[in-house]
């Protein structure tokens, strides 16, 4: 069990990652490239850390579940105007991320990590490929040619950026969407409740796993 703590206000925060430590050496087959795995708990951690970037992110479920009523409701005005809040939404995020100190702790955790396949490789520096495992929205999302502490950190905040891309939202949105029309399929119930039982769909459950993996040869055009 890890425990991440941070000083904020004067006042000690505690994150208890109770089912995993933050990052989980990869264990392949014996040819397959070294890395390891940064947990989904990095996300909620940030976010824990970072009062702004939950806060919008509660508004951004507001604001899209406005939006799955207007769409239902046929109302082409109200779901521009909706349209157009979700989009300064994921500006807004994506600001919030790319401007946040890193929290200290985790930053701390994964320049380890890092460290720990170096030594492993028996190098320096190890050229990563830096990646989405488990992208929320489905996209395929890869820095490449990553090489030291400070570039493995910045793939990693990008990696976290490109899950509020307006795409990426989207995507979530329709996601939430199918789930609803099927719960309103086979329970009959009323919209409100499908939208109330669908959560597991909305940004704020975006947990998104991270891969640092050893490039073991460089990709076409790179």
């Amino acid at each position: 069990m890890a425990v991440l703590q941070e000083r904020i206000g004067g006042q000690r925060v505690e994150a208890m990652i109770k089912d995993q430590p933050l990052t989980v050496f990869l264990e392949g087959e014996k040819d397959a490239p070294e890395g390891f795995k940064i947990s989904s708990s990095l996300i909620k951690y940030i976010t824990e850390q970072n009062p702004r970037i939950l806060n919008r992110i509660e508004i951004l479920d507001e604001h899209s579940e406005h939006l799955f009523r207007s769409e239902r409701k046929r109302n082409s005005v109200s779901t521009e105007f909706w349209k157009t809040q979700i989009k300064n939404d994921g500006e807004f995020l994506r600001e919030q991320f790319e401007g946040m100190e890193f929290p200290f702790t985790a930053k701390n955790e994964i320049s380890d990590a890092y460290s720990k396949l170096c030594k492993k490789r028996g190098k320096e520096e190890v050229l990563v490929e830096v990646s989405l495992d488990e992208g929320s929205a489905g996209q395929q999302v890869a820095f490449l040619s990553q090489s030291g502490k400070a570039d493995v950190i910045g793939s990693v905040r990008k990696c976290l950026i490109s899950e509020f891309t307006d795409q990426a939202i989207l995507s979530r949105n329709e996601a939430r969407m199918e789930e609803v029309d099927k719960i309103l399929e086979s329970n009959s119930g009323n919209f409100l409740r499908a939208l109330r039982d669908s959560r597991e769909f909305s940004h704020k459950e975006v947990r998104p796993v991270i891969v640092v993996r050893e490039m073991t040869q460089l990709h076409p055009g790179n």
